[in-house]
């Protein structure tokens, strides 16, 4: 009887217990996301201050192993703006100060358009998180996890989503 009883705990609530286990993992995801995004707009606006050109349309890639760097680039950025993320690590340094927990953060795509932030997707260990949120969902965690290769899919999706055009 005892058996039958165990058996029972593990059957009904097991499954339950592991999506509400994923549900904070990628809501801390999506909170990340939203912290780059949000201090992202915060360093374009201390740049332009400085009278740096921020108003092209390109993508800021981060890697734990690498740092940040500017990805595809969609209108012509400025060489001083280019000069900020990639080699005088400013953008890196300001993204410290307001982003705490950067170093957690193993992978970023950063969407930058006319000078503001329009998106930002992260990978917190085999968690993707976007801001705006909504890209991974608990019915689509599996598929769209690091390790399952779902970066690049979720990426298509989240530029999708964000109407991003090139």
């Amino acid at each position: 009887m005892k058996f039958i009883a165990v058996i029972l705990v593990i059957v009904i609530f097991l499954p339950a217990s592991i999506g509400y286990s994923a549900k904070p993992k990628m809501s801390s995801a999506d909170s990340a996301a939203g912290l780059v995004f949000k201090a992202t707009n915060t360093i374009l606006a201390e740049f332009d201050e400085e009278r740096i050109d921020v108003a092209s349309d390109f993508t800021v890639t981060y890697s734990k192993d690498s740092g940040f760097s500017v990805g595809t680039v969609c209108t012509e950025i400025s060489p001083e703006m280019k000069k900020r993320i990639e080699v005088t690590e400013d953008f890196a340094n300001k993204m410290k100060l307001y982003v705490v927990d950067i170093n957690k953060i193993d992978r970023a795509e950063i969407y930058i358009s006319d000078g503001v932030c329009r998106g930002a997707m992260i990978a917190w260990g085999d968690v993707i998180g976007t801001y705006p949120n909504g890209v991974v969902t608990t019915d689509n965690r599996s598929e769209l996890s690091v390790k399952n290769g779902g970066w690049a899919v979720a990426k298509k999706l989240f530029e999708s989503r964000m109407e991003w055009k090139y």
